[in-house]
């Protein structure tokens, strides 16, 4: 569905990776313009998902910057750049044991990502429901579920708040049909 420019998207006979044009920007702005189904997008990610996962890839980068939109608002998945194999371990170590590195968005990013100690998890579909959570909640109301991540000391909190799996849901009550996806998001959101 969403995924097909990446898993059927290769061109016969042809070594040059084909990439869409999507003339509507990406997720956030078209949420912005209001010219954006919420429920309509939220399944097409999905979707998406579905299919990727299903060829045993894992994004590990989901928020709305890397959904772009479709000139008829179809959201797609974009930037596969940290997109990994189901079942490989998250980060790759270096000679005395730990992580070299940690690939992905902080805000967006489920905990067992963000600790550098665990660089021995392995790669899961999870890791990409939880983004989908984060990404959802800050749609529909406008800011991260975790509290404010304006800078870097707002990162320990953060990323604590995440762990124990604290998030606003008062917030999303309030907001316009936000009740109708606080299953949803709450499922999304355990860490």
């Amino acid at each position: 569905y969403l995924v097909h420019t990446y898993s059927k998207g290769k061109v016969k006979n042809n070594p040059y990776i084909v990439m869409e044009y999507c003339p509507g920007g990406d997720l956030l702005e078209g949420m912005q313009r209001n010219n954006v189904n919420i429920s309509v997008a939220a399944a097409e990610i999905l979707y998406g998902l579905r299919d990727l996962h299903k060829c045993g890839k894992v994004h590990r980068d989901l928020k709305p910057e890397n959904v772009l939109l479709r000139e008829d608002s179809t959201a797609v998945l974009t930037d596969f750049g940290i997109s990994g194999d189901q079942n490989n371990r998250l980060t790759e170590k270096g000679i005395n044991g730990v992580p070299k590195q940690l690939f992905g968005t902080f805000g967006y990013m489920p905990p067992e990502q963000v600790n550098p100690r665990r660089g021995n998890a392995t790669v899961l579909p999870t890791t990409d429901i939880f983004s989908y959570g984060v990404m959802m909640y800050q749609l529909i109301t406008g800011e991260l579920p975790f509290g404010k991540l304006q800078n870097e000391s707002d990162l320990p909190s953060y990323i604590e708040h995440g762990k124990k799996g604290l998030w606003d849901k008062s917030r999303l009550r309030q907001a316009p049909h936000g009740f109708e996806w606080e299953n949803l998001i709450e499922g999304c959101l355990i860490p």
